[in-house]
């Protein structure tokens, strides 16, 4: 298995940039919602380097990590990590033939990409927010994403949005820190899906981290065994189970109540982008 000695998790400055932007007061390695201390939120996992010590003097803590921290753990989640090669050439050509092929058409097909900063913002929220509504989830504020842009440090903070015909498709943002990177958020248009938009922005995303000298690139988080793992498979990465352990059982997990995803599709856009937030802070 892939041994990481370091991810996002592990740059000081995504506990300062959430503690700051939601007003939480937070260290070099989590944040305290309320009372508890979240290694991290938000983010799909924290720290590797989490003090074992420092855990035993709160009361209350949640931690992601790609180990077991104690025996109250969530263990559904799956990490996808593709291992980079020094050149575009030699990784493209690592593909599998029908992976090459589904990049190589959506360029023939007229999917174009771009990336930047906060100019590509507005494109990069439209495409996100209507699929995460379609996923039944509350969405956080666009300016939480403009938070991050702004004051993302230890790396490079990068949006990538896929245009059809002038037309906004999909987009992600990509963060990096030291040799690792990841798509951090990530949307596409299933109506859009015979032009593989998916498989160009990851290409794209993959270019830039080897031009970064990145030496892992990871495709974030997703349940195991789904139709999102599968996809991230084809790539030849290699999973990496996640560990969201709790110092306590946990009475409810919002996550596995499917009702309420399923009530939060019926809800109109206008709505749903207006309450979104005020739900996702706290859904984490």
């Amino acid at each position: 298995m892939l041994q990481l000695t370091h991810t996002l998790g592990d740059n000081p400055c995504i506990p300062s940039i959430i503690g700051s932007y939601f007003g939480w007061k937070y260290d070099e390695k989590g944040v305290w919602v309320n009372d508890t201390w979240v290694s991290l939120p938000h983010f799909s996992y924290g720290s590797i380097d989490i003090d074992l010590s420092y855990l035993k003097s709160v009361k209350k803590w949640q931690v992601r990590s790609l180990i077991p921290l104690s025996e109250h753990v969530y263990t559904d989640k799956i990490l996808s990590v593709l291992s980079l090669e020094k050149s575009t050439e030699v990784q493209f050509t690592g593909f599998t033939s029908n992976l090459r092929r589904k990049i190589r058409k959506s360029i023939k097909s007229g999917v174009k990409i771009q990336k930047g900063g906060n100019e590509l913002l507005d494109d990069f929220y439209k495409i996100y927010f209507q699929n995460t509504h379609r996923l039944g989830s509350p969405v956080l504020a666009k300016s939480f994403f403009q938070y991050i842009i702004d004051h993302y440090t230890g790396g490079e903070a990068k949006i990538f949005c896929a245009y059809f015909n002038r037309k906004i498709v999909g987009a992600g943002i990509l963060l990096t820190y030291r040799d690792f990177s990841e798509n951090t958020w990530f949307a596409t248009l299933r109506s859009m899906d015979k032009y593989y938009i998916s498989s160009l922005l990851h290409w794209e995303m993959i270019c830039y981290s080897i031009q970064q000298k990145c030496r892992f690139y990871s495709f974030g988080r997703s349940t195991s065994n789904s139709g999102v793992h599968r996809f991230k498979q084809q790539w030849n990465t290699q999973d990496i189970p996640l560990y969201w352990s709790y110092s306590h059982s946990s009475k409810l997990d919002i996550r596995k109540v499917h009702i309420l995803k399923t009530l939060w599709k019926l809800l109109p856009l206008s709505i749903a982008r207006f309450l979104g937030p005020f739900f996702a802070k706290r859904i984490y």
